[in-house]
C-alpha cells in the first residue's frame, strides 16, 4: 500500500514538473516571436470580428471585454 501511494504521490510530482517545463519553454519561444497573452487574445478577437458570425456572438464578445 505505501508503495503504491509513494508511485502515485511521484508520478504526479513529476506531471506537475514536466507542465512547469513545458510552460516556462512555451512562455519563452512566445516572447522570442513578441507575442504575449495580449496580442494572442487581440488576435483572436480580430479574427471573430472579421469572421461572418452572428449578432449574438458578437455581442457576447463585447461584453467580454468590459
Amino acid at each position: 500500500m505505501r508503495k503504491r501511494i509513494r508511485e502515485d504521490v511521484q508520478e504526479g510530482a513529476e506531471k506537475q514538473q514536466r507542465e512547469y517545463f513545458l510552460r516556462k519553454q512555451m512562455d519563452s519561444i512566445r516572447k522570442e516571436l513578441g507575442e504575449d497573452d495580449a496580442s494572442v487574445a487581440h488576435e483572436y478577437q480580430s479574427k471573430i470580428e472579421d469572421a461572418t458570425c452572428p449578432r449574438r456572438s458578437r455581442a457576447a464578445l463585447r461584453s467580454s471585454r468590459a
